[in-house]
């Protein structure tokens, strides 16, 4: 919920993230908020709040900017880190992050070292 105040200050969202939705590893999607598939909309726990619950309470509030998904189907969501199955795919997974920012007049630059 630490997230909430940050995302209401927002003008455009954009999360990356893995995400389950039943492709091979290594596939990415690209999801508006409004178009996330209800199984992704369900909580884990009744304990745990995830990104999406801090979403769906920003969009209760009406303080929700656009959001869009970028998310790669891992292959074992039992470990962490970038598993072999999916690291190949990760220079495209940034592409389409920085194509999303290009379509919103957004020209990403390399951070100075």
């Amino acid at each position: 919920m630490g997230l909430l105040a940050p995302i209401e200050e927002t003008d455009y969202l954009i999360i990356v993230d893995a995400v389950l939705v039943d492709e091979a590893p290594g596939t990415i999607v690209r999801m508006d908020f409004e178009s996330i598939p209800s199984h992704l909309r369900r909580p884990v726990s009744s304990h745990e709040i995830d990104i999406i619950d801090v979403l769906k309470m920003a969009d209760i509030l009406e303080k929700r900017p656009p959001t869009v998904i970028i998310g790669i189907q891992p292959g074992d969501i039992a470990t962490y880190g970038t598993e072999l199955t999916i690291e190949s795919h990760i220079p495209e997974l940034i592409q389409r992050v920085l194509d999303e920012l290009r379509a919103l007049g957004v020209e990403p630059r390399e951070k100075d070292s």
